[in-house]
């Protein structure tokens, strides 16, 4: 629900519970063929960081080509981060669609989608389904995500080298964290069978650190070991934490 989306926008939506598929099989036998396609990031983080639990995304695979249905993968947020044929690569699940946010520019605002071939020639000008853009193919942005891309692609190691850093990155945060944890403050990873898989990992604030500052409920530090070095951010979290101790 939000203030502003009048109900008609969203009459011919329905919401599932995420990793709960029997929730996904109720509105199937509900709704049947009416159900044109699943919709999900296949590792939630827009509501926090929430991984897959193991047989989630293969049951919403089978479920959706049981019941011709698609299944569209949002990799807004992890498009690339899991490696360069995100989550779907990582975790061996193919959907019919996927999009991307600006992670496919570089960090320039553009966006994307694509799936099956006989679903895309669906769109203009090869089929009926209109789609426009005003960043649609922005040079910049392109020469921004294609430099991207390469770097990626041809630098040796370089996912390797990510989950190295984010495994010293996490293991001294558990070790910050133990004293910490009375505070109410917590690591918030995503990954996959190791909670050291994958950065950025977000980490927030919360429980009793809302006493020294109420606003900090609302905000979330975002950590990048690849830029700052794990040992710096480690440091830097453990004179933040000290200092919250001292508004206490």
């Amino acid at each position: 629900d939000s203030a502003g989306v009048p109900s008609g926008c969203t009459e011919d939506t329905l919401t599932a519970v995420y990793n709960d598929l029997e929730s996904v099989e109720k509105l199937f036998e509900a709704y049947g063929k009416e159900i044109a396609a699943v919709i999900v990031e296949p590792a939630g983080a827009n509501m926090g960081v929430v991984l897959p639990e193991k047989g989630f995304l293969e049951g919403l695979r089978r479920i959706c080509t049981e019941h011709g249905s698609l299944l569209i993968f949002d990799e807004v947020i992890t498009g690339f981060r899991l490696g360069l044929s995100g989550a779907q690569g990582y975790y061996g699940i193919e959907p019919d669609l996927t999009t991307f946010g600006k992670i496919i520019g570089g960090g320039m605002p553009v966006g994307a989608y694509g799936g099956r071939k006989e679903i895309m020639e669906m769109v203009a000008p090869a089929g009926p389904v209109y789609q426009a853009g005003t960043l649609s193919g922005n040079p910049v942005a392109m020469a921004a995500g294609l430099a991207q891309i390469r770097l990626l692609r041809d630098t040796p190691g370089f996912y390797e080298e990510l989950h190295k850093k984010s495994g010293r990155l996490f293991t001294g945060m558990e070790e910050i964290l133990k004293e910490a944890e009375k505070l109410g403050a917590a690591p918030n990873p995503i990954g996959a069978e190791s909670k050291y898989e994958l950065i950025p990992m977000f980490y927030r604030i919360s429980g009793t650190f809302r006493k020294a500052d109420p606003t900090l409920e609302k905000r979330m530090i975002r950590i990048n070991p690849m830029r700052a070095g794990a040992d710096t951010i480690l440091r830097i979290i453990k004179t933040s934490i000290e200092r919250v101790k001292v508004c206490l």
